[in-house]
């Protein structure tokens, strides 16, 4: 799989690729900025096997198009690929460029802009917070209009639920949530058991979300309307 985000909202892009390394606990992580790797490199780490059979994140910070120059066999290849996953933060790319061009043409882009993502927070805390399904699902009918939008939703929701974790646990993590968060989320009851659930099903409906050919959308208010905390 390959995902190419950008938008001005650091925030929401620190969020979502938090979010991803959360679905790939326990597997293979590799964080480009740690270490410089040429695209040679990516492919070669791409392509091998461990000892073990487990899926990959890689994700990459591009300093300029160069560091990110695949062949379209190879990004034919990534973008078919469901154990190895690529996500390029593309901020700093020139976006006229061929070689960003054919990063999405063979990867799924995801925008962060900064304007509709205060809007999404409305949606995470209807849900999760208010635990009002109904609200939720027409500011999701009002928000949610294109691909981008419903994978800006589902790290929203994922970031939500590892909040109400924080809560339930009472641990480092909620003694250092930022106070407005923390007032917020303060007096939700959780149930730990019910909560562990959701997190299993939204792995379930990201993943689904990408081979399925029902509506994305649809998969969303289902996973909503099933929900119980």
């Amino acid at each position: 799989m390959l995902t190419i985000i950008s938008g001005a909202d650091a925030v929401a892009i620190l969020n979502f690729i938090k979010s991803k390394k959360n679905t790939y606990a326990g597997q293979e992580i590799i964080e480009a900025e740690s270490k410089k790797y040429t695209p040679i490199q990516i492919a070669d780490i791409s392509n091998s096997q461990g000892m073990f059979s487990v899926k990959k994140l890689i994700i990459l910070r591009p300093e300029s198009v160069s560091d990110v120059d695949f062949s379209d066999e190879f990004l034919s290849f990534i973008a078919e690929n469901n154990d190895v996953e690529i996500v390029i933060d593309s901020v700093k790319l020139i976006k006229t460029t061929k070689i960003y061009k054919s990063l999405i043409k063979f990867g799924k882009k995801v925008s962060f802009d900064e304007k509709k993502n205060y809007d999404v927070y409305n949606i995470s805390d209807a849900f999760l917070i208010e635990n009002n399904k109904s609200r939720a699902i027409d500011l999701l009918l009002n928000f949610c209009k294109t691909d981008d939008d419903f994978y800006i939703v589902l790290s929203n929701v994922h970031f939500g639920l590892k909040n109400l974790v924080f809560v339930a646990e009472k641990n480092k993590a909620w003694d250092s949530m930022h106070p407005f968060v923390k007032k917020k989320m303060s007096n939700v009851k959780v149930d730990i058991e019910k909560l562990k659930v959701m997190y299993k099903n939204i792995f379930l409906l990201d993943a689904t979300s990408k081979s399925s050919s029902e509506k994305r959308l649809n998969l969303l208010i289902d996973f909503m309307l099933e929900s119980n905390l």
